[in-house]
């Protein structure tokens, strides 16, 4: 719309408080996400049993209770947050003009954080507010908002302004587009005076008394409004002020004022020449009680687990505080006082006060690890006592206390099942392959609308970043953001187990492969320099991917090369001498490089190996019996069942002459 449309739509909107129709469910889920995820505010979600508890008894229920919520909300964020260090994920800018596009990658570089603290840019917001959000405030907007250069040459920083559900009073969305956004944002403004909240229903200050306005101060600080509507052809901002302060301080050059409700606001509007409003929605998992219109938190199907614990738990904590501990009964004496002239009398001396021998109980008890219970000898044995009659512990049953915890781990783990339809994430173990499997694919179904909502703002933000460089169009910009199919959220236990399993099932070498590197990148996970020594090595080892079986075949085989058996028994070694005397190899970017320093090593090896085989020494036939029947002492080929001390190999020997057929 143009200019005169979106300053009388502004002040319509703020004139009337016009908000979306869903603004009251957006906000109270921005509230109850916040109270489980941050563990604040907890006493809302708790509820009263009147019949049985009072004010008092409701509070104390409220300091006993130890919430589970933030605990389970994290773990079930903690495959988010993994799933976004992929590092397969397949990103490409293409831009024709190469320093416009030079100039979205600085863009992207420093739109988020700081120098400082190395958390700049489009990446590392998307590592965390970006996710934060999803959780907390999934109808939360952000918008992209930059200052105009002021030279040609000068870069231009982009920065993301979060507009919260609540912020986010009204907006216009048809077709899944928008068209725009209204936001109102709390600010403090300088004033000469004090404002009256009653008349106004602004937000007055701390001293100020409602419906009356206070003698004029310097520099009194007020709590108001800013008013901003984003719009595909323009930005119009009113921002509220107090107009004596403005008599002191004139506005800026294209400023002007408008009065709403007896109330001052200075306009500025911009025009931004992007050719669609700056915003982008954050939420990607629709709500299906507003009919799609806004969005919940991707755990927002386990909400009634997450209620169901706050109530078990609330009573299991009174549980184990008021009841589960041991109870001690003994008999004891009375406290006799003092002294005779103060006898105790239940707990009170005779003056009235207080016997501080006992304490006032009226009774003998020992209170520390010092003191013992006296007793008087008998008389005679049938007046002694049994000592063990004396004092008994007795334990609570605790089959309820049982009951409780095991249902609050149900609980737990019902939430992660209603998220991800499957408990993965949270078994130590699992049965079979296929098993394991259906479970994971079940995590990495509940985790694909996540990504690519993820891939969706980074190529919305790219393709804006294309256009303030000096892009005609969206058009102009091809952008690729996609995560790979595999997530790598199995544990190194689960992939073991699927390594032992395909080596059993025979499965092709190449299937084991992919399994050793999704370990490989467990194993030296933040090790670059580790991990790319593996991927060398990998790329080297002879018998990569083949059982111990296969690996003793293929070395006793004559259709292997002698140079793949001499790495092959002399790995480690020959990657150490190479590392040895060049420390450069495992960067190298050269592949044939690479080939050349190992084929050089294994050909010295060889050489080594074939200098110190000793030579075979081969006597004639004619020397040898090897039938195994000459009748010579100490001659001839043994044969079977033979006396050693013989020699010959012959059945039945005579005088060196052998007759067939005799024994």
């Amino acid at each position: 719309m143009q200019l005169p449309e979106a300053l009388t739509l502004t002040t319509r909107l703020i004139d009337t408080g016009e908000k979306h129709e869903d603004y009251n469910r957006v906000t109270e889920l921005a509230e109850t996400y916040n109270i489980y995820i941050t563990g604040l505010g907890m006493e809302k979600k708790l509820i009263q049993y009147v019949p049985r508890e009072d004010a008092v008894m409701f509070a104390q229920r409220m300091r006993l209770t130890k919430a589970i919520t933030p605990a389970v909300a994290a773990s079930i964020r903690t495959p988010f947050n993994k799933v976004i260090r992929n590092d397969r994920i397949r990103k490409d800018i293409k831009i024709e003009n190469e320093a416009r596009k030079q100039a979205v990658t600085s863009m992207m570089q420093s739109y988020y954080g700081s120098k400082r603290k190395k958390n700049k840019g489009l990446e590392n917001w998307l590592k965390t507010r970006f996710v934060e959000l999803q959780f907390s405030d999934p109808n939360a907007w952000v918008v992209v908002e930059w200052t105009a250069a002021s030279n040609p040459g000068q870069a231009v920083q982009p920065r993301p302004f979060e507009v919260s559900a609540e912020w986010a009073v009204n907006f216009k969305v048809v077709n899944d587009e928008t068209k725009w956004l209204f936001v109102r944002q709390p600010i403090t403004f300088q004033s000469k005076t004090p404002q009256a909240t009653a008349s106004t229903g602004t937000p007055g200050t701390a001293n100020a008394t409602p419906g009356v306005v206070q003698p004029a101060q310097e520099n009194v600080k007020n709590q108001g409004y800013r008013f901003t509507l984003y719009d595909e052809d323009v930005t119009v901002v009113y921002e509220q002020a107090d107009p004596e302060y403005l008599k002191a301080n004139p506005l800026k050059e294209g400023e002007t004022t408008v009065e709403i409700k007896n109330l001052t606001y200075i306009v500025r509007a911009y025009t931004p020449m992007v050719g669609y409003p700056p915003v982008m929605r954050v939420g990607y998992k629709r709500d299906e009680a507003t009919k799609g219109r806004t969005y919940v938190n991707p755990w927002h199907d386990a909400l009634c687990f997450f209620d169901k614990s706050v109530k078990t738990v609330s009573e299991l904590d009174i549980s184990m505080t008021q009841h589960a501990f041991p109870q001690k009964i003994m008999y004891v004496h009375k406290c006799q006082g003092i002294s005779r002239e103060k006898r105790c009398n239940g707990g009170r001396l005779q003056s009235g006060e207080q016997c501080t021998a006992c304490g006032g109980s009226g009774y003998k008890i020992h209170t520390t690890g010092m003191d013992a219970l006296l007793l008087p000898m008998p008389e005679s044995k049938d007046d002694v006592l049994d000592l063990e009659k004396l004092i008994a512990y007795k334990s609570p049953p605790i089959e309820l206390v049982k009951f409780q915890n095991e249902y609050v781990q149900q609980l737990k783990q019902e939430a992660h099942t209603a998220v991800f339809n499957s408990q993965a994430l949270i078994k130590k173990s699992f049965q079979t392959a296929t098993e394991n499997d259906n479970n994971f694919q079940s995590i990495y179904d509940a985790l694909e609308p996540f990504t690519e909502k993820l891939s969706e703002i980074w190529r919305e933000h790219v393709i804006l970043f294309g256009i303030i460089a000096g892009e005609k169009d969206a058009d102009s910009i091809d952008t690729t953001h996609e995560f790979p199919a595999d997530y790598k959220l199995k544990t190194s236990d689960v992939l073991l187990g699927e390594r032992k399993i395909a080596n059993e099932s025979g499965a092709p070498p190449f299937l084991v492969e992919a399994i050793d590197d999704d370990l490989a990148g467990i194993t030296f996970a933040g090790d670059e320099l580790s991990l790319q020594k593996y991927r060398v090595k990998r790329r080297f080892y002879p018998f990569m991917g083949k059982s111990s079986d296969q690996v003793a075949e293929a070395v006793a085989s004559e259709f292997v090369p002698k140079a793949a058996k001499i790495l092959y028994f002399n790995f480690d070694a020959i990657f150490k001498e190479i590392e040895r005397e060049t420390p450069e190899f495992w960067l190298l970017t050269d592949f044939n490089k690479q080939r050349a320093l190992v084929d050089k090593k294994v050909q010295q090896y060889i050489a080594i190996v074939d200098a110190e085989k000793p030579a075979m020494t081969v006597n004639p036939l004619g020397d040898t019996n090897p039938l195994g029947n000459d009748g010579g002492e100490g001659g001839g080929n043994p044969g079977e069942n033979d006396d050693p001390g013989t020699g010959g190999a012959g059945n039945n020997q005579n005088d060196g002459n052998n007759n067939e057929g005799q024994q």
